[in-house]
């Protein structure tokens, strides 16, 4: 599944720090469950127009890149960039 867990989103929110810990997991909650509705009512709209405006096969192959290149955008900024090592801090910028 491609879409962001609930403790993806609370791991976000924590390493923000702005937010009350005791009001993170109602918030990520809350985040997650607009989001998962708010694209349950747009997918049908979307691609509904598409099918009118281009035909059936087209919109298909529409769809087909649209999430191919939305795979390729979550594995970059979600999954490799954990594999990333760490950034040593600068000893020069801290003056030792």
């Amino acid at each position: 599944m491609l879409v962001p867990a609930i403790s993806e989103i609370i791991e976000i929110l924590e390493a923000t720090e702005k937010f009350d810990p005791y009001d993170i997991s109602d918030k990520s909650s809350g985040i997650y469950n607009s989001m998962s509705n708010l694209g349950t009512l747009i997918s049908p709209l979307l691609s509904a127009a598409l099918m009118d405006l281009v035909g059936y096969r087209t919109t298909c192959d529409i769809m087909l890149v649209g999430t191919f290149i939305f795979t390729i955008f979550f594995y970059f900024t979600m999954i490799f960039r954990r594999n990333l090592p760490m950034p040593k801090p600068n000893s020069i910028v801290d003056g030792h």
